[in-house]
């Protein structure tokens, strides 16, 4: 098969950027994962992870190529309602099956030419470190706060991947760079961007409102404003300023994502849960992440009426609600939440909330 033709056909499926590289090792991106994990900087991983993410013929053996896609989801605010503590990501229909379903038709293509092609097709779930695959094929250049921009179209973009045993004449990557602006690393609130092209995993707030379990304490009170996923530096990029609302997008026909207040989203049932958000980036991570963000950012905000609905979250039957409705109440520092902390230290069997407990009713916010 000749790569234009399906380089096109993708381009036909509403694909932003195509490119193709080859299934060579990430030697580079190898070493940064494995050292900036070493000191601290992202959520420990094992070798063999790291390796796996990296050596692209673990995934597929006698992978040959790969084949890398980008997709547009920015959304024009004023012809699209949205609701703003979600990242922008989170405001359209979970892209990892849209972008899996456009990318299937590439794969039918190969395997109709040759039926021994082998093909897998990674959209952020799979073990492929897609940005550092999307760079090598040309789809795009690094910016400052480690994103991914498509040259005159920015970084409002997610990744898709095919890992193939076809082989294909790779592309060149781009010969660009964002210079000396340092927009995206004043904009953003934690300085998650310590340096140029260095992002600390474990203060980043998109990284920290995805991830399962406790939220560390230097990050909550950055939640006031922000309930999943964070596009702070992205919006400060100048790339991202300016763009066509025409763009090609796998988006277009959705519906806008607006969840209930935040009270709403700490109260809501499973069955809600999955009615409103079945089809969205959010539903994969699972109502307790969710919520959780929602009791912190009740407590970031400080909002002493919600004090009701975190007194009844803190009666939670899952010990992670219960432990964050803890350092929210203690946020709110009122009468009755300091009761409602009292009345619930005496009967917690969980150490992990009582540790919470103890920390909120002592006034202690330290690290």
């Amino acid at each position: 098969m000749k790569k234009d033709s399906m380089k096109n056909l993708l381009y036909e499926k509403g694909f932003l950027s195509v490119g193709v590289t080859t299934a060579e090792p990430f030697y580079d991106e190898e070493k940064i994962i494995h050292d900036r994990s070493r000191e601290g900087l992202l959520q420990k991983r094992s070798f063999d992870k790291i390796k796996k993410r990296t050596h692209p013929q673990r995934s597929l053996k006698g992978a040959r190529s790969i084949i890398s896609v980008a997709a547009f989801y920015h959304r024009n605010e004023r012809d699209f309602p949205q609701d703003r503590r979600l990242a922008r990501f989170a405001r359209v229909r979970d892209y990892h099956e849209v972008v899996k379903k456009r990318l299937e038709s590439a794969v039918n293509m190969l395997k109709s030419e040759d039926a021994t092609t082998k093909c897998r097709i990674c959209v952020d779930t799979g073990p492929l470190v897609d940005r550092a695959a999307a760079h090598r094929a040309g789809v795009g250049f690094f910016g400052q706060n480690c994103s991914l921009i498509v040259p005159d179209r920015g970084s409002w973009v997610v990744l898709g991947a095919i890992i193939t045993t076809a082989e294909f004449e790779p592309d060149k990557p781009l010969d660009a760079t964002c210079k000396e602006c340092k927009a995206c690393l004043d904009a953003c609130p934690t300085k998650a961007l310590s340096s140029p092209y260095v992002t600390k995993e474990i203060w980043c707030l998109s990284y920290l409102t995805q991830k399962k379990g406790v939220l560390p304490l230097h990050c909550r009170p950055y939640l006031a404003d922000t309930l999943w996923g964070c596009d702070l530096c992205q919006e400060a990029c100048p790339h991202n300023q300016g763009l066509q609302h025409d763009l090609p997008s796998l988006w277009n026909d959705d519906k806008p994502l607006i969840l209930p207040d935040i009270e709403g989203v700490v109260t809501m049932s499973q069955r809600q849960y999955h009615n409103l958000l079945g089809k969205s980036a959010l539903y994969w991570r699972g109502r307790t992440v969710l919520q959780r963000n929602a009791v912190v950012m009740l407590g970031a905000q400080k909002d002493t009426g919600a004090a009701k609905t975190l007194i009844k979250a803190i009666q939670d039957e899952r010990a992670v609600i219960r432990g964050h409705a803890a350092w929210s109440l203690g946020q709110l520092d009122t009468v009755a939440s300091r009761q409602a902390l009292t009345d619930r230290k005496n009967i917690e069997e969980n150490p992990e909330a009582l540790e919470e407990i103890n920390r909120a009713l002592e006034g202690d916010d330290s690290h």
